[in-house]
């Protein structure tokens, strides 16, 4: 927020970023057994909710102001401060 992205960038970036870490723990869920055939076909289940979050998610996008999204973000920020602060 600091570099003063638009939405969209800020967004953009962010995932990213966790795509990339995502794929960068793969082979250690896998091997772990977090990652097995039941939780693929739990996810498939979810395809659907996936979806309506990507639709969504596309809708506020593009309706958001700039002023209101950093303010969000900060408050959300600090929401997940405290709580790890707390747990």
């Amino acid at each position: 927020m600091s570099l003063g992205l638009s939405v969209k960038e800020f967004l953009g970036t962010a995932a990213w970023l966790f795509f990339i870490q995502n794929v960068a723990k793969l082979p250690f869920g896998i091997n772990l057994g977090f990652i097995t055939a039941d939780t693929l076909t739990i996810n498939v289940y979810l395809v659907p909710a996936l979806v309506v979050g990507l639709a969504l998610g596309g809708t506020v996008t593009r309706r958001i102001s700039k002023p209101v999204f950093d303010n969000v973000t900060q408050i959300l920020a600090l929401a997940g401060a405290v709580y790890l602060l707390f747990t």
